[in-house]
Order: structure tokens, then sequence, then C-alpha cells
């Protein structure tokens, strides 16, 4: 889901008992609302010509470069690796350039635009199933020194998950942070880790499935 988000680091009272309207800085808000609402406005208001040109182009520029580092990050990566990369951070790629269809305006890479965007193949066993969240449990697993996770795995007897060990291939979300996140009732496990592949790295899908299952067991998720 395309969306602009602002944020103040470091903020040490965020998520605190100090984050309350006295401790804000009014200036920093009227920036972030002003970004906001002047974003909304040129979205709200493309139309075919000059703006929407260069905002096509600016996209297009965007994409090269993240081609590019696609590239230099394929490099440390096993043949097996490369191909989840680049299969998976192209279909990100087409969508992203199909989703310029919502605003009136022609595809940044015309060539993208005929491509599947998520082309499935048939999933193993092992990636079969499909979760959803439980909608009883709110907010983070995680918060200032506390872990939701490894209080509930001792109190249950479970070791760690080997999924969870793994350092992510790049700069961004934890296999367990993000393998949590695309758990949404339709995607199957397959798919979860061959999203991972693009956005966090490559990992086996035996090692999703275990993670996901232990927090099955855990209750944070149902099948």
């Amino acid at each position: 889901m395309p969306v602009i988000y602002v944020s103040d680091w470091p903020d040490l009272d965020i998520h605190t008992h100090k984050d309350v309207p006295g401790n804000l800085d009014a200036t920093k808000i009227k920036r972030a609302m002003f970004i906001a609402a002047a974003s909304a406005w040129y979205l709200a208001n493309l139309e075919p010509g000059e703006r929407a040109r260069r905002l096509t182009d600016f996209i297009q520029v965007e994409m090269l470069q993240r081609a590019a580092g696609m590239g230099q990050w394929a490099e440390s990566l096993s043949d097996a690796g490369q191909e989840d990369l680049v299969r998976n951070r192209g279909r990100h790629e087409v969508a992203l350039n199909a989703s310029l269809g919502r605003f009136g305006l022609a595809p940044a890479f015309p060539d993208l635009a005929g491509e599947a965007a998520d082309p499935q193949s048939p999933a193993p066993i092992a990636g079969a199933a499909v979760y959803r969240r439980n909608p009883k449990l709110k907010g983070p697993m995680d918060g200032f020194g506390y872990s939701w996770l490894d209080d509930h795995l001792k109190r249950a007897g479970l070791e760690k998950p080997a999924l969870l060990s793994r350092e992510p291939v790049f700069d961004g979300p934890s296999y367990g942070y993000e393998a949590l996140n695309l758990v949404d009732g339709k995607r199957t496990v397959q798919q979860i880790r061959d999203d991972l592949a693009a956005t966090v790295g490559p990992a086996p899908v035996e090692e999703v499935a275990a993670y996901l299952a232990v927090l099955e067991r855990l209750g944070v998720i149902r099948r």
C-alpha cells in the first residue's frame, strides 16, 4: 500500500509516558501536515501534461536506481537467491508501474505494463497453509526491552524459531517482523516466503512455515 510516512528520529518520548501534547514540537507537526496536505493536493490534481510527465520521469529514475541496487545485492547471493530476488523485486516493480493508472498516468515503463503482476507456481506442501491474524491481540510484539514473543516462548517451553536467527540481507525489517506483517488471510506460506526474499532476504520455506506454526501455537495467528 503506497503511503507517505513522516517520522522524527530520534524521538525519545514516543510510546512512553512522556508522549503527551505538551512535549510535541508544534513546528514539526505543522511541517508534517503541510507535506501531507501538499502531497494529497498534488496527487488529487494530476492531469496529463507537464506535471504528470515530471512525476513519471521521477518514478522512472527511482525504478532504475532500485534496479541498480538490486544488481549489487544479487552479487552476494547464491544462484537461487538471485533468482528469488529478481523474480520478487520484479513483481513489486510491475505492481508499482501498474498503479500509475489509478491517477490516469501512463506506465513509467510501458514494456512492464503487460507482464503478470503476481505469477504463481504450485506451492510445496510446506508452503500451502494460509494464516490470518488473531484480532484479539493488539499492538506490537516488542517495545523498549520487552519481547512478547520471547516471553511466551519461554512460558510455553518452545525453542526460538530458526528464522529469527537470520540476519536480513537488505536494510529494513527483520525476518520475523516482516513475515508476521505479511500474514493477511490471503497469502500462502510460500507467498510470504517469496515476498520475504524481495524485502528482507532469501530464506527456506521450511523455516518460514516453522516460524508461523509457532505463532499459531501461541495464538498470534490462525490457520
